[in-house]
């Protein structure tokens, strides 16, 4: 039986969410079976996706779909999160990378590499190099003075690089310093 095939059976046999009313025993043994499914559904389609010599984007939206039934069963994993932000990133979909950010920084509000692509993301949509050191300013101001430091050092550096692409050398040298 091909990968594919078995992936298939598997997503039909998920067991169901737990029911309002069912005895403990039995919503432990629906929790223990969703975590079996949403495991062997992950490993399953990891498999098939690395036997591809040249993963291809229908590829990937196919184990991003597998992930997404497994985001479903386990919507607390953040592993399964970071691997569809990955692939959200891989098809270039940059609204699936901003919803996927925000879920894992609903789980990890400390996630400073998430803080951080969740920023970028905002910045970049900015048409114009005013508007962008406008938004770096908010950040790297009092509005940003709860993020973490890493944060905010990289995101002078990147006004400082934006500064001296537009000449403005004191901008360039105040968000070095």
């Amino acid at each position: 039986m091909s990968h594919r095939a078995l992936l298939a059976l598997l997503i039909l046999l998920i067991p169901s969410i737990p029911v309002a009313g069912q005895t403990p025993e039995a919503e432990s043994r629906t929790q223990e079976l969703t975590a079996i499914a949403a495991r062997e559904l992950t490993r399953i389609g990891l498999m098939d996706f690395r036997m591809q010599a040249s993963p291809t984007p229908d590829d990937l939206s196919l184990l991003d779909g597998v992930l997404e039934i497994v985001q479903h069963l386990r919507p607390d994993h953040e592993a399964t999160i970071r691997r569809r932000i990955d692939i959200a990133y891989r098809l270039g979909d940059t609204a699936a990378i901003d919803a996927r950010t925000r879920d894992l920084l609903r789980l990890d509000p400390n996630d400073s590499v998430a803080a951080l692509r969740l920023i970028t993301l905002h910045i970049g949509r900015l048409q114009t190099s005013q508007e962008r050191l406008s938004a770096y300013a908010r950040y790297l101001g009092p509005a940003g003075a709860r993020l973490d430091p890493a944060i905010r050092s990289r995101l002078a550096l990147d006004a400082a690089v934006l500064s001296n692409e537009g000449g403005n050398e004191q901008a360039f040298t105040r968000y070095l310093t």
